[in-house]
């Protein structure tokens, strides 16, 4: 009957550094050569989202700009009208004087 181990003689080479780094280093190569090609698959698509949501942004922007100069435009539209809805709210006013003195003198003249 061979002779049995002794468990330290199990275990020895499992203490090895040496073995251990060198198993790490296989695992995480074979591990880096599962998963690179999906990592860069799933980099190139959010680069891809990346881009899309940059040209969004810009495009939403743009439309920003649009509708501040819109809202410029029609703030500036309505000032004018309410200038306009004024000046013709003086000139009937000066009218309906004008026409009261002249009822004025025309009553003052008849008698």
């Amino acid at each position: 009957m061979p002779p049995v181990p002794q468990p330290e003689a199990l275990l020895a080479p499992l203490l090895n550094p040496a073995i251990w780094n060198n198993r790490v280093i296989a695992i995480a190569v074979r591990t880096r050569e599962k998963l690179m090609p999906d990592l860069e698959r799933r980099v190139d698509s959010l680069e891809g989202h990346m881009a899309h949501v940059v040209a969004t942004l810009d495009t939403l922007a743009t439309n920003q700009n649009h509708l501040d100069e819109a809202l410029t435009t029609l703030t500036e539209a309505q000032i004018r009208t309410q200038e306009q809805f004024r000046e013709t709210d003086r000139r009937i006013a000066n009218l309906t004087s004008a026409l009261g003195e002249l009822i004025q003198q025309m009553k003052s003249g008849a008698n």
